[in-house]
C-alpha cells in the first residue's frame, strides 16, 4: 500500500507518542518505496527553499550538492533560477569555469570535458 502524499504536512504526532498519517485520499496499491522517495524529495526541496545548506556550511560542514543543477548553483553561490531547472540560465562555458576551481585545472567548454570534470571526486 502506498500513501501517495507522505510528507511532514500529513504526519501528526499526538502527545501520547502515537503517529497519525492524514490525507489518505491518494492512497493506492504500489511500491511503498514511493512514499520514502516522495517524503525525501519534499524535505530536500524545503531545505533548498529555506537555505539550510548555507546554515550547515556556516557551521563547518562541507556540503556538496548531488544534483548537477543544484551543484552548479552551489558553486556559483546563487539561488536556484527555477525549482526544477535551477541552472537553466547558465551556459556550458559558465559551467566549465565554475568547475575549474574544484577540479584544479581549466575545464574546456566542450560538453564532454565539462561532464568529465563534473564526475571527478
Amino acid at each position: 500500500m502506498v500513501h501517495g502524499d507522505y510528507s511532514p504536512k500529513n504526519i501528526l504526532m499526538v502527545p501520547d507518542d502515537r503517529i497519525w498519517v492524514l490525507d489518505c485520499e491518494p492512497a493506492h496499491y504500489g511500491n511503498p518505496v514511493f512514499d520514502i522517495a516522495f517524503c525525501t524529495h519534499h524535505l530536500m526541496l524545503k531545505s533548498i527553499h529555506l537555505g539550510s545548506m548555507r546554515h550547515l556550511e556556516e557551521r563547518g560542514f562541507h556540503v556538496v550538492e548531488t544534483d548537477l543543477g543544484e551543484r552548479i548553483i552551489q558553486l556559483a553561490c546563487e539561488r536556484p533560477f527555477h525549482l526544477v531547472f535551477p541552472a537553466v540560465h547558465k551556459t556550458v562555458k559558465e559551467v566549465a569555469e565554475l568547475f575549474s576551481q574544484p577540479v584544479g585545472y581549466d575545464v574546456s567548454p566542450k560538453l564532454d570535458d565539462v561532464m568529465r570534470a563534473v564526475r571527478e571526486p
